[in-house]
């Protein structure tokens, strides 16, 4: 699941993510004001999920992670890693 905030408002982008996944990798990129999220069951092949543009591109933006999971509470979930770069 990703989400974009954006001039207060916010939205999330929801994926199906098979049950036996241990790992994901995200990578984010950003072309001309316009920003790629792609995401990787095995930090190899990355596929493409998302598009998003900010009303007002700035030269510098925030970012960070959120984790959840919208049906257990038993969920558990460990960010091992965050880069940029």
């Amino acid at each position: 699941m990703t989400g974009v905030a954006n001039r207060g408002y916010s939205d999330l982008a929801v994926q199906d993510i098979p049950k036996d996944t241990k790992e994901i990798w995200y990578k984010l990129r950003r072309v001309n004001g316009d920003y790629l999220i792609f995401y990787s069951l095995d930090g190899v092949k990355f596929q493409q999920i998302r598009v998003f543009h900010f009303i007002n591109d700035m030269s510098e933006v925030k970012g960070g992670a959120y984790i959840s999971s919208p049906k257990k509470k038993s969920f558990r979930a460990t960010l091992a890693e965050f880069r940029f770069g």
